[in-house]
């Protein structure tokens, strides 16, 4: 988390910005300006040296971040596909007479564990099948799935974000 990259109260930072600006302040005194200046050049290597850190951790972090949501990405499509395949068999196996209770069971579980990572929205395509609205377009459409994939938000950026597939 943040708190632990900076610290839970930023004392670290703080203190090494202190020790800054105290070097700036026994610089502006008159005596010995030699020894102000090299502690005043220490506290500023100091605090480049916390903001190198801290910036290396961010990365590191934003990369963890980056990998979480391709991996969200990737199960939100497997489940859209479990999905799709189970309108399909539902479909199929009631157009021939038999109920396909557990089918549907299977698919509403799905569902629910879809809805554990997404907002949905859950609309009847026909007495068999259902369709997957998220946001601004669908998910599932019957038999149908349209997958998301992950871009950059903007360019120049490691940010992802999940878009649509076929549209970006």
């Amino acid at each position: 988390s943040l708190q632990s990259i900076i610290g839970s109260d930023g004392s670290s930072l703080q203190d090494t910005i202190s020790n800054l600006w105290e070097s700036f302040n026994e610089l502006s005194k008159e005596y010995t300006t030699s020894v102000a200046g090299g502690y005043l050049r220490e506290n500023a290597v100091a605090l480049v040296g916390e903001f190198s850190g801290i910036e290396e951790q961010l990365i590191k972090m934003q990369n963890e971040l980056d990998i979480d949501v391709d991996n969200v990405v990737e199960q939100i499509n497997d489940y859209t596909r479990q999905i799709a395949n189970l309108n399909d068999k539902i479909t199929s196996g009631e157009a021939g007479g038999v109920l396909c209770c557990e089918l549907r069971d299977s698919r509403e579980s799905i569902i629910a564990e879809l809805a554990k990572l997404i907002d949905i929205q859950v609309e009847d395509f026909s007495d068999t099948a259902v369709n997957i609205r998220c946001g601004n377009g669908h998910l599932v459409i019957g038999t149908d799935t349209n997958r998301l994939s992950t871009s950059q938000n903007i360019a120049q950026s490691t940010f992802r974000n999940p878009v649509w597939e076929k549209t970006g």
